[in-house]
């Protein structure tokens, strides 16, 4: 009889882990669908930023045409000023070097746009010259 209960005590240590292993397994499930949540929030959150983003970037670019269009000297100055800003910034804190796939303007087109509001502004002051 001892062979029989040492198989028997055998079978439900085996019946045990596999008891264990189960749970184990339901446990990782749980938390693989929690992570899957997770993941998914802030796949939507990623998808609404870039929408929020090109709306932004869609919104300042009209904003500029309408500037770029004015003949409000004080206001083409304001915009150079701030463009002149946005570079110093994005040069301090190295912004160019890791952002060029994003959707905000490279250091390039922000020196485009601020020598386009030069321009205007030195076109304006030709006309008032005259």
């Amino acid at each position: 009889m001892n062979v029989l209960e040492d198989l028997i005590k055998e079978r439900n240590k085996v019946a045990e882990m596999i008891r264990e292993a189960i749970a184990e397994r339901d446990a990782i499930g749980g938390r693989i669908g929690v992570l899957q949540d997770e993941l998914q929030e802030l796949n939507d959150e990623v998808e609404y930023t870039r929408t929020e983003e090109e709306h932004e970037r869609v919104a300042k670019e009209a904003e500029f045409e309408e500037v770029l269009g004015s003949n409000d000297y004080s206001i083409l100055a304001r915009v150079y000023r701030r463009l002149n800003k946005e570079i110093y910034e994005g040069r301090k804190r190295g912004w160019y070097t890791f952002m060029e796939n994003t959707s905000y303007p490279s250091e390039g087109e922000l020196r485009q746009q601020r020598r386009d509001i030069s321009d205007r502004m030195l076109g304006i002051e030709r006309c008032e010259q005259e």
